[in-house]
């Protein structure tokens, strides 16, 4: 395992921390670091977007993702209109 990736795992595993204890703001900077730490990292950019979405400004999450990895984001639209029209 890479330096970057083992750096971007330990900041979204902080992150986890913060967002269990409810501090989603905070959980979202530590996601968007892991992400820019190392932009393959898809886990910590799917749980970002969920945090967005618990924040309720999923479409925040969107804007940034596309720069990152556009097949990513694409599935997430995708999911995203699924749930709209679900929900």
């Amino acid at each position: 395992m890479s330096d970057s990736r083992q750096k971007a795992e330990d900041v979204y595993y902080s992150a986890l921390d913060l967002m269990a204890e409810g501090h989603l703001e905070k959980a979202v900077a530590a996601y968007r670091e892991s992400i820019n730490t190392d932009p393959t990292f898809t886990e910590a950019m799917h749980v970002h977007y969920r945090t967005y979405s618990a924040l309720m400004r999923p479409s925040r999450s969107l804007r940034r993702l596309p720069r990152l990895i556009p097949t990513m984001c694409s599935r997430i639209r995708a999911c995203r209109c699924f749930i709209r029209r679900k929900g």
